[in-house]
């Protein structure tokens, strides 16, 4: 007489199939997968490391674009401490929102935070040089209100795009589902 065949049933009998079926203590069944007890999914990838980390562009093409940002954000650097006392609150905006634009554009093609943090470090370095005095008594970027706001609000705006959630190598939460009326 055969007996029926489950979905998890091969046709073997628990002998073959390397079960122990009773384990002789009490009559009852042995625990795992074939008794129906409770198991633990195996990985997709068959590790348990977290997912490797993709980026837009090859290593070779990243170093060359750190490179590229860290020469831009000496450029940057020079012209926001040119320009900032030229005029009176344009210099500053521009100023600034050049290191923004580097800075982001740096996070969006390298996918990394050194693709960020590079051009911010070249351009903090570059101002602070150039608030030096020079043998002759002169600097490029003066102590004044103009200078310091540049100095700040290009680190300020150059942080946030840093600490962006999405150059996290952690995965970011799902987005939340639709908002349910509770006035009901």
């Amino acid at each position: 007489m055969s007996r029926p065949q489950t979905p998890d049933d091969d046709g073997r009998d628990d002998k073959a199939r390397g079960s122990k079926g009773q384990d002789g203590k009490n009559g009852r069944p042995a625990r795992g997968r074939a008794s129906g007890g409770p198991s633990v999914p195996a990985p997709r990838s068959g590790t348990s490391l977290p997912p490797g980390r993709r980026y837009p562009i090859g290593r070779g093409a990243r170093m060359v674009s750190y490179v590229g940002l860290a020469v831009l954000g000496v450029v940057i650097g020079l012209a926001g401490a040119l320009i900032a006392d030229l005029w009176s609150g344009g210099g500053l905006v521009l100023g600034a929102a050049g290191v923004l634009a580097l800075t982001y554009g740096g996070s969006v093609l390298t996918g990394t935070k050194t693709g960020a943090a590079l051009p911010t470090l070249t351009w903090l370095v570059t101002l602070l040089l150039a608030s030096l005095t020079t043998p002759v008594g002169s600097q490029l970027l003066d102590g004044s209100a103009t200078g310091v706001a540049l100095l700040f609000l290009g680190l300020l705006g150059s942080v946030l795009c840093i600490a962006r959630p999405s150059l996290s190598p952690l995965t970011p939460l799902p987005p939340a589902g639709p908002r349910r009326d509770r006035s009901q």
